[in-house]
Parts: C-alpha cells; structure tokens; sequence
C-alpha cells in the first residue's frame, strides 16, 4: 500500500500526517470486528491444508477404530404402564385418589427391571448360565450371573412407556433377552399383586374376626343388662314413666291446694265469727237461720218500743229468739263437724298422693341412672356391629376389586429381531471426529496465531499495529543471498532461464518498494531516506541494497548513494565486496571528502556506495554533530540518498538520523520480530517528531501473503515466456 493511500484510508493528509497517524506502542489489539474476522479467515487460509492433515488423520484413525469394534444390536421391548390412580367406595360414592408420586413410580419401576429377581427369572428361562457371553467356560455347572451387562429402561418422554433395551453382539440374544425381561418384569408384577392381594385379605380377615368377637360379646353385656334390670325393649317406656310423674306432680299440687281451702274454713268456722260463718256457709241453713233471727230481733225491737219488755208478744217474741240461738249453736256445730271430716279427708289423700309422687319420682331417677349405662352399652353394641357389617362389606369389595384390577403393567410391544448394528454408528462416529477435528485444528490455528505476537503478513500488520507496510520481501528458499539476484556482478552469471521463481519475487517486492516510496511523497520527490529496523537480523542492510540497486536500475540516469551509517556494525562493504579502508568514519572525522569515499559498482555506474571504514570511538557524538553536513552535501551531489543505520533499539544514532532524513522505513523480519518490538521502535520515531514513511517485511514465507503467490505466479510465467 502506498503512504499517501495509507494517509487517506486513515482520514489524514501529508501536513497533518504525524498529529493523526496511529502509532502503535499501547495495546492496539483492539479492532473493528469485520477486520478481526478477516484475518482469522486469513490464518485459517493460511493453515488450510494442516488443517485438512488433521481432519483427514483424525477421520482416518477414527474409521480405522470403528472396523476394529466388535458390532453390537440392540433390540426394544416395550411396556405400558397403566394409570396411578386408584379407587375406592366411601359411603355410598366411588372416589379416585392418589397417594404416591408419578415421577417416584415410575423411577421405581425402572430399578426393579434390573433388580436380582429379574435376572434371575431370565436366566433360568433363557439358559444364560450356559452362554460364552455370560462367561460359562464350557463345561461344569452353569453360571449365574448377577446382572445382565447391556440391559437398560428408559422411559419414552411424553407417554407412560418404558423402553427394555438389551445390546449385544448377538441380535437373536437381544430379541429373546429383551422380550424375557418384559415378560419376567410383568409376571413378577402379578405375582407381587396377587400376593399383596392375599395379605391384605388375610390382615381383613383377622379384623372382621376380630370385630365379629367384640360384636357377640357387646351384644351379650346388653341382654345381661336389660334381664339384671328389667328394662323393655321399648320405646315408649321412658315416655310412660315420665307422664306418669308428670300427672302425680300435677294431681299433688291440685290437693294441696283443696287441702289449704280445706284448712282455712276449718279454722274459720272454728273460730266462730259469725259473719265469716256466713260467707263460708252461703245457701246452707245457717243462713236461713241468721236472716230468721235477725227478722225477729228486729221484731223484737219494734215490740220492745210499742209495748215495752214486759208484754206477752215481747215474751213470747224473746223465747222465740232463745230457739232460733239453740237451733243456730247446733247448725253451727254440724258445719265445723263436716268441716274438720272434709279437711281430714283431703290430709290424706295429700299425703298418699304425696307418697305416690315420691315412689314415681324415685323409679324415673333409678331409670334415668340405668339409661344412661345401658344406653352406653347399647350404643357400643351398635357401633360393633356396624363396624363388622362394614368391614364384611369392604372385605368382599376388596376380593372383587383385586380380582378384576390388573397389575398395571403390560406389554406393548415384543422386541423385534434387529438387522443393523446401533454400535459403532460409523457414519455419526466419523461426522462427530470431522467436526470435532475440524474446530480443534480451527482453534489449533487461531490460538497458534493468537499466542504468535510476531509480525507475519500486510493484513495483520495494519490491521493490529496501524502501520502502512510498502512491500513484502519474500524469503529464499534455495538458501542463496539476495544480492545473488540483485547485483549485475552475482546475477549475470544466471540467465533469465536460469533464475528460480523466488528471484522474480524478491526482484518485484523491492520494485514494489521503490514505487511506494516514490509515492509517499507526491507533492515533492524525496532525497534521503533512513532505512533501520527496531533490533539487529531483520536485513535492513539487505533492504537498503536492494533498494538502491531497484532505484539505479530504473533510473539510470540518476545518482544514487548508499551510506553505510551502522558505524557499530557495519554489512554494506561486504555485501557489495568493497574495500573499508575508508568510508564514512574517515570524512566525520575530518580524514577524507565525501567524494574520496564513494565508490561505483561495478555494472551500475549510477549507484555509489559509502562504507562504513574505520572503527570510531564516539560514533554517536559524530553522527549527531557532522552527520547533517555531510546529508546536505550528499543532496548536492547525488539525486537519492539512501541511508542504513543501526537497529533503533539498540542505540540512539537511528533516532538522531531520523530528524536529518526526507522520511524513515522500519524493516521487519516477518515471523520473528515481535509486534510490541516494531510497536517500541515506531514509538522511538515518533518521539524524535520524524517522518515515518512505513514499514517493510522481509523474510515473508511465500504462504503467509497471498500477494507474493501472484508475485511467483506472474514471474513463473514471464520466465516461461523468455524460454519461448
């Protein structure tokens, strides 16, 4: 990618370009996720056919496993559980209950499918104890295994079926053993219930004895009870005796009464108070004998006042006075007589009514204390025999129920003969080892690329580091060194026909970065350009050579200079076999020109080179002092000025050249140098406030940038066509 693309794809521009490029030196490992995407599709790329090594390995060995594995059937018996529910008469109504948990049901039933008693009852039935698969060793006494291995139940989800499956190498075994388990399992079902069924009838028996027992003897107490005390049987009884106190008390109060009446006139007629003798004797001769002589006192009196006391008439009016008191004093005797008989009479007959009501009143007691224990009694005797009644009732229920209730299991299904083996399912064993092969190598890749935190490829380097990289420097393979490609002296000796495809790459990257560079700055054409790495062994001496060379090559009509500025360790003289006498030690300290010290190649009189020369003590002070002269001069003279230095982070002479130069290139070793390396050297830069043009991977494999593919693909053909 060429730098002002870089500038524009960034949203900046040249005059802004160092306030908004995005130098790396924090974690810039965070990116958009379309481009994150992108790269890994890239690794996967990249890693394709280890991949395909993998999962072909994996599917391999897989397959090779499962023909290895002896087949095994499986065959299915089916059983239906019935409903839970139970019912049950109370009173006069049927009603469903049910007491016990479904789930908990339903988990007990598939334990005892594999219980002893099971498996048991299917060896006998089947002869297991004689079956090589069981581990009868041919002769002697049969076996008896203890469980049955591959026997498994399980319920069918959403319905009341239990599923009987048994695996084996056998399929007839896993039919008959499937379909003997079933039938053993609903056996034992009816067994368990008829058995349950007699328990219960027994435990019924037993209580209705029992109750039959308790019944005769409450029933014996009572009669016992009623003989002891001469109680009836009725029940109109308790009503008669009641009555009968009831018209006592009534008949006693009226008596009583009479007898207070009774006792009143006595006292009254006793007394003898005339008048009071006449209110009690009203219509009785009494009182015709009062009004009588009351008629003759007031005769009396008339005569006592007409003829005085000492006439006849008065004494003969006066006797007669005289018999009518006689006639009155014996009337009053015969009423107090009859009085005194008739308050006699009414005393007793009070007290024998008297009498009688206590005798009553007594037996009514004494039979309410006898009803209160014999209607104990008899309530017992009651309760006893309904209690039997019902009993015998529930125990005739209960035979008939159990006679018609089933055991609720059946079969619903026989296991069938299988024809296919359901282990190993190759085709499902193979899909789930392709899977699974598949993302493990995927991961393999990812993780890998992951943990890599070395520069590899174009894509990753702007994508993670933000960096423009101006041309991928493929890695040769044949082990010879660039400049055998590069130089016309180590290249002429190989014709167009002769150069490997590699050459051609290595040839067109450095072509690639002689354009990018040249674009870099559009508005004005660059002069010096520093070229340095950010540790030693990236090749950036290789770089600077083959740039100059690419640079020479395509302008033969311009000057261009390399320096060998790496006054610590300097390559340049040796790649290019020139002499080090003297070179750019010799003119920073004053010894020689800047022209005595270049040298021409030979086969390319454009491109001069200034070694390195003689060791010097103060290399850093002589760069940062003279250094700058010596640029300017070379402007002057020379059209390209192309500088290699010493690594950034392994001294300082990279930096201060850096602010002398038009712009600054970083080589990377791809898949060695560190991203937090590059990302410290660009940091380096930034803090000197130069221009960085971008950066250059070198030693790229030719499957880590699809680019360079082409590059050979291209080259492959151009030399086909110089062949023909």
């Amino acid at each position: 990618m060429a730098m002002n693309d870089y500038r524009l794809a960034r949203g900046g521009s040249e005059e802004n370009h160092l306030a908004e490029f995005v130098y790396p030196g924090e974690d810039t490992d965070v990116e958009n996720p379309s481009a994150i995407a992108w790269h890994y599709i890239r690794v996967l790329r990249r890693q394709a056919w280890k991949i395909v090594g993998f999962v072909f390995a994996v599917v391999a060995g897989t397959l090779l496993y499962s023909f290895q594995i002896t087949p095994q059937y499986e065959a299915t018996a089916l059983l239906e559980l019935e409903s839970l529910n139970r019912m049950t008469r109370l009173g006069g109504d049927m009603i469903t209950y049910n007491i016990r948990s479904e789930a908990k049901v339903i988990e007990t039933q598939l334990r005892l499918i594999n219980s002893p008693d099971i498996t048991e009852a299917v060896v006998r039935d089947l002869g297991l104890g004689r079956s090589p698969l069981f581990g009868y060793p041919g002769d002697g006494p049969p076996v008896e295994p203890s469980s049955l291995p591959g026997l498994s139940a399980v319920m069918v989800p959403g319905t009341y079926l239990v599923g009987i499956n048994y695996r084996s190498p056998s399929p007839e075994l896993c039919r008959d053993v499937a379909n003997s388990v079933a039938k053993a399992f609903v056996q034992q079902g009816y067994r368990a219930k008829h058995e349950s069924a007699q328990e219960l009838q027994s435990w019924l028996d037993l209580r209705l004895e029992e109750l039959r027992a308790r019944s005769e003897t409450a029933q014996q107490e009572l009669l016992a009870y009623e003989k002891q005390n001469n109680i009836t049987r009725s029940a109109d009884r308790g009503d008669l005796v009641l009555d009968e106190l009831q018209r006592l008390q009534e008949e006693l109060i009226a008596t009583r009464a009479e007898r207070m009446r009774k006792e009143m006139t006595y006292r009254t007629i006793e007394s003898g108070e005339l008048g009071d003798l006449l209110i009690l004797s009203e219509n009785s001769p009494i009182t015709a004998l009062v009004q009588r002589r009351e008629t003759l006192e007031l005769e009396l009196s008339q005569l006592s006042t007409r003829y005085g006391p000492n006439h006849p008439s008065y004494k003969q009016l006066e006797a007669r006075i005289q018999q009518s008191d006689g006639l009155l004093a014996r009337a009053r005797k015969q009423v107090l007589e009859q009085a005194a008989a008739e308050y006699r009479e009414v005393t007793q007959r009070e007290a024998a009514v008297q009498e009688n009501y206590l005798e009553k009143k007594g037996q009514a007691d004494r039979m309410s204390e006898l009803a209160v224990e014999y209607g104990t009694l008899r309530r017992e005797s009651d309760a006893t025999m309904a209690l039997y009644e019902q009993l015998l009732k529930t125990v005739n229920e209960v035979g008939l129920q159990n006679s018609i209730d089933s055991n609720g299991v059946r079969l619903a299904e026989a296991a069938k003969l299988p024809s296919v083996a359901v282990y190993p399912n190759v085709p499902k064993y193979l899909l789930m080892a392709f899977l699974a092969s598949t993302l493990l190598g995927m991961g393999a890749a990812i993780s890998a690329d992951y943990m890599d935190r070395t520069v590899r490829d174009t894509a990753q380097v702007e994508q993670w580091l933000h960096v423009p990289v101006l041309a991928n420097l493929p890695r040769l393979a044949s082990g010879r060194k660039p400049q055998a490609y590069l130089l016309p002296s180590a290249s002429d000796s190989l014709s167009p026909a002769q150069r490997p495809q590699e050459a051609y790459g290595l040839i067109e990257g450095f072509s690639m970065l002689r354009t990018s560079l040249m674009l870099a700055t559009p508005g004005s054409e660059w002069e010096v350009m520093l070229v340095t790495s950010a540790v030693p062994s990236e090749g950036k001496s290789t770089v600077s050579m083959g740039l100059a060379t690419s640079i020479a090559q395509q302008h033969p009509g311009k000057r261009v200079l390399l320096i060998d500025a790496d006054l610590r360790r300097p390559t340049v003289h040796a790649t290019f076999s020139l002499s080090n006498h003297a070179g750019l030690s010799s003119v920073l300290e004053g010894r020689a020109k800047l022209s005595e010290v270049a040298q021409q190649i030979e086969g390319l009189p454009s491109l001069f080179v200034i070694p390195r020369g003689p060791s010097t003590a103060q290399p850093t002070e002589l760069l940062a002092t003279r250094m700058g002269r010596i640029l300017d001069q070379a402007r002057e003279e020379y059209d390209y000025v192309i500088v290699d230095s010493a690594p950034l982070l392994a001294s300082s002479d990279s930096m201060i050249l850096s602010t002398l130069v038009d712009g600054v290139v970083i080589v990377a070793r791809a898949g060695d140098t560190s991203r937090e390396m590059v990302s410290a050297a660009f940091r380096h830069v930034r803090r000197a406030r130069a221009n960085i043009v971008g950066l250059v991977l070198n030693h790229v494999r030719s499957d880590a940038q699809s680019t360079h593919n082409y590059y050979y693909s291209y080259y492959g053909y151009g030399r086909n066509s110089e062949e023909s």
